[in-house]
């Protein structure tokens, strides 16, 4: 009952943001008009620091006040995005704020926790029992073959048409991918057995927790992604400054480390697009005379999400689905102990080898 209660309650809530999402279509609100970049050359260090603070609360909050964490996880996430929003619409004005924060939710955070929802909805309903034999052929099959399919026609189909939402331009192959995701998911709750789901110890819990702290993360890096956008011009130009040798040629060793420093703290795509753009932004180029520069960020941006629980949000799932099942884990600095340990040595071969 329990069970059939938390889907319930977790349908609604997905088809209400749906059908928000869909009249916003058609609304015509003063987020509509031309809005503007916000101003990274003219931002302090000081923007980064709601940033800061949320990745300490998940650090010491299950360690430090395990009990309000677990209770106001979502509170404390919402919190500190709201001083990150708050001041930014004070300081710049609603349409230039507004506009950031909304592209980073609908055409970032939005794909990001659709995806994640629906493989975690998908496999919560495929239990696996007997000798299996792990192949890359099973592997595949099990990896959710529709779920992949709608990934690459996102990534060929370039019909050239988008939908304005609150005056964000979201790509219709993004939009037509999301949806078949999701169908996916909704399909995967209609035909699955709930003894599977039972057996498998399914809960929304684990999903609940990611999504919320994530969406707080992808609000507070805001101001920070500005900043690095802004390149020499910016509050961190000491850092911009290292990806280019004296004599202008990117430096792809630094390239390597910079981006893998920005996604041990957040989700590879948005930091590899920070560095795509920073490295001139030309795809021609990028692949072909500056290959390599391009392999350093991919490189960077993939690898070293595995540095931290939040570097790469399957981690922070299996992390959250563990500890939801009462196994013991180690907390954030002790998780990035053992990878540090363990990666940073491989890593640092790794640039020497390809990156020097």
């Amino acid at each position: 009952m329990r069970h059939r209660e938390g889907f319930s309650a977790s349908t609604k809530g997905v088809a209400a943001g749906l059908i928000a999402a869909a009249l916003a279509m058609f609304a015509q609100p003063a987020l509509a008009s031309e809005t503007r970049e916000l101003p990274g050359a003219a931002m302090s260090l000081w923007w980064a620091l709601p940033f800061a603070g949320l990745l300490l609360s998940i650090a010491t909050g299950p360690l430090l006040f395990h009990h309000v964490w677990e209770h106001h996880y979502g509170k404390i996430a919402a919190a500190w995005a709201a001083l990150v929003v708050v001041p930014l619409v004070v300081a710049f004005g609603l349409s230039t704020a507004g506009g950031a924060v909304l592209r980073t939710l609908l055409t970032e955070y939005m794909s990001f926790i659709i995806l994640l929802f629906a493989l975690y909805t998908i496999s919560g309903g495929v239990l696996l029992a007997g000798n299996i034999h792990g192949t890359p052929l099973v592997n595949a099959g099990l990896l959710l073959a529709g779920v992949i399919g709608a990934i690459l026609l996102s990534a060929s189909w370039k019909p050239g048409i988008s939908v304005s939402v609150l005056g964000v331009g979201l790509e219709l192959q993004n939009l037509t991918r999301d949806a078949v995701i999701l169908a996916l998911a909704f399909l995967s709750l209609r035909v699955s057995h709930k003894s599977h789901r039972q057996a498998n110890g399914f809960t929304w819990g684990p999903i609940a927790e990611v999504a919320k702290l994530f969406a707080g993360i992808f609000v507070c890096i805001v101001p920070v992604i500005a900043i690095l956008r802004a390149g020499h011009e910016g509050a961190l130009a000491p850092l911009v400054a290292l990806v280019s040798t004296a004599g202008g040629q990117p430096n792809d060793l630094a390239y390597f480390w910079l981006t893998g420093a920005l996604s041990s703290f957040l989700d590879n795509a948005p930091t590899y697009l920070v560095f795509f753009e920073l490295a001139g932004g030309d795809a021609r180029h990028l692949m072909t005379e500056a290959a390599s520069t391009l392999a350093a960020i991919s490189a960077g941006a993939v690898f070293m999400g595995a540095n931290t629980y939040i570097g790469n949000a399957p981690n922070f799932m299996v992390f959250a689905i563990a500890r939801h099942r009462g196994f013991k884990m180690p907390g954030f600095f002790g998780y990035m102990a053992w990878s540090g340990l363990v990666l940073i040595p491989t890593f640092l071969v790794a640039g020497f080898l390809f990156f020097r």
